[in-house]
């Protein structure tokens, strides 16, 4: 986890910064707005966003709540909190700031209940989609290559012996 505003200030370590560095924390600094007013339309979609997300894996995954207790409610949990840490990393410019809080450890319990990558690919992937279309295409491209990185990260675990999806 390491945002860009963070890594032209360390560079300047000792010194003033320079003409270019200063640019790119103005460009930084002039986003500000843009990406508060994303991180509302989020909050403001993210149940409808959510729900879209567990209704289709309801179709794909019938059998999904026979195998875990409470499964769509703690998928719903779930994915909040991923899509908040989403936000949070297209707030800071920081690709990593999901994966680094949240994703790394949260896909070490996925994987320790069973899911196949399979199943993790399609709920992210689904995240994505449905961020598509309930948010506004300049919100949804500022929020995209986030989007994009968690579905890489959460898919990325090993097929598991015993399949619980």
């Amino acid at each position: 986890m390491y945002s860009r505003m963070m890594q032209i200030i360390n560079a300047s370590d000792s010194r003033y910064l320079t003409a270019q560095e200063q640019e790119q924390v103005m460009a930084y600094c002039a986003s500000m707005p843009k990406r508060f007013q994303v991180s509302r339309l989020v909050e403001q979609k993210e149940t409808e966003i959510v729900n879209q997300v567990i209704a289709e894996l309801k179709k794909r995954y019938a059998n999904f709540p026979n195998l875990h207790d409470r499964a769509w409610e703690k998928g719903f949990r779930d994915l909040q909190l991923v899509l908040r840490y989403i936000v949070q990393g297209m707030l800071m410019d920081d690709l990593d700031m999901a994966a680094d809080k949240l994703l790394y450890w949260f896909r070490t319990i996925v994987a320790s209940a069973g899911m196949t990558p399979r199943f993790m690919r399609d709920t992210y992937t689904l995240l994505r989609d449905a961020s598509k279309q309930k948010l506004p295409p300049d919100a949804y491209q500022m929020l995209e290559t986030h989007l994009n990185r968690t579905i890489e990260i959460m898919a990325d675990i090993p097929e598991p012996y015993k399949p619980a999806v």
